[in-house]
């Protein structure tokens, strides 16, 4: 998940919340002023009549923040909490964010409110162009570069190990490289001894292999290279779950790519929707 603040995921206050219910009400300015003196004091704070109508209020609260928020049980209980005047907006708020990191909370959000998330997963979009946009000017500039090699009287075969010696020099410095980078923007120092290797960090291992051959087959393929796309980020993000799952679904090129990339892993990859029922009964029977 970005960083973000917490006025993003801020549930809806007590005060709020009855400030809504007088709204809905359409009163007039007499009435308004009246139920105003009934739920607040001259402070702004609620008076014990405004708890007895938050209670009542209780199926509208729940159903508000169940549309507005990711929510497992646990949290949901405590937004409701919270909403009702008798529970903290630290915890209410805590609550909401490990509800982010529930897959299934997560995916449901989206499908509800997706006006609301897409601010949350817009970096995601926005490296995804970036990657893109790297991926095709280093395109350009390997083209570039051989078409000059070429028009010198330059070997094709020189040229073409040239171009493996740069992805296998890639393939051995990005594991290292993208520890360092997480590391960093965790505030972490890293040293030179530390294992990075398939039995220690096969997640990470997984992804760098994985983002190098893509790399290679958008960009260090002059003649034959595939035109990257902003998706691209989105797909190597999925691969963190390869080590870890018996079946993997990729679209046609990823699961190429997965193959190429050799992985020492038993995980299936199937790259076509109507193999993954066979691929299922394989694995059952293996």
């Amino acid at each position: 998940m970005p960083s973000f603040d917490d006025a993003l995921i801020e549930p809806t206050s007590p005060a709020v919340l009855l400030r809504e219910e007088l709204d809905s009400m359409h009163l007039n300015r007499k009435s308004r002023r009246k139920h105003e003196q009934e739920f607040f004091d001259s402070r702004g704070g609620l008076r014990s009549s405004a708890y007895k109508r938050l209670r009542s209020l209780a199926l509208t609260a729940e159903q508000h923040a169940a549309d507005q928020f990711p929510m497992t049980p646990a949290a949901l209980r405590d937004v409701i909490q919270y909403s009702l005047g008798i529970g903290s907006r630290e915890t209410a708020i805590k609550g909401i964010r490990d509800s982010m990191a529930d897959l299934e909370c997560f995916a449901d959000w989206y499908a509800k409110q997706w006006e609301r998330v897409a601010p949350v997963s817009l970096c995601i979009r926005e490296i995804g162009e970036s990657l893109m946009e790297s991926l095709l000017a280093l395109a350009q500039e390997v083209s570039g570069l051989c078409e000059g090699l070429a028009n010198a009287g330059e070997p094709s075969d020189a040229v073409a190990t040239g171009l493996r010696d740069v992805f296998t020099s890639l393939l051995r410095n990005q594991p290292r490289s993208l520890v360092r980078r997480l590391a960093a923007a965790q505030g972490i120092t890293v040293g030179d001894a530390f294992d990075c290797s398939w039995e220690n960090a096969p997640t990470l291992m997984t992804v760098a292999n994985v983002m190098c051959h893509l790399g290679r087959r958008s960009a260090l393929l002059p003649q034959r290279h595939r035109k990257p796309l902003a998706s691209d980020f989105g797909d190597i993000l999925h691969t963190v779950y390869v080590p870890h799952v018996d079946i993997f679904r990729a679209d046609g090129f990823m699961a190429n790519t997965i193959s190429e990339a050799k992985l020492p892993l038993k995980t299936t990859v199937v790259g076509k929707f109507l193999n993954l029922p066979s691929a299922i009964e394989r694995r059952l029977q293996g």
